[in-house]
């Protein structure tokens, strides 16, 4: 269950206690979450600063927990209008 919000960051350390609790490898946790395992790699490295509704989502389903419960909202601003 999400809310409206199209993005989502990653809390990489709840993430990485779950995977480490379960004994889950990140190679499998990224196949069955329809994600590339660089991507998985990425995300837990802090070098993707937002994710896409429909991917955290499925993280989160492969991980049995909520999407609240591993990653924060963000709502992007837009650039302003530049009037002619």
């Amino acid at each position: 269950m999400t809310e409206t919000h199209k993005h989502y960051q990653l809390k990489k350390q709840v993430v990485l206690q779950i995977l480490q609790e379960n004994s889950l490898k990140k190679w499998w946790v990224a196949e069955f979450s329809g994600i590339h395992k660089t991507t998985l790699r990425r995300w837990l490295q802090g070098r993707t600063k937002f994710i896409q509704n429909k991917n955290i989502e499925n993280l989160a389903g492969v991980l049995g927990t909520s999407v609240l419960a591993i990653a924060e909202p963000i709502k992007l601003k837009r650039p302003k209008s530049i009037k002619i």
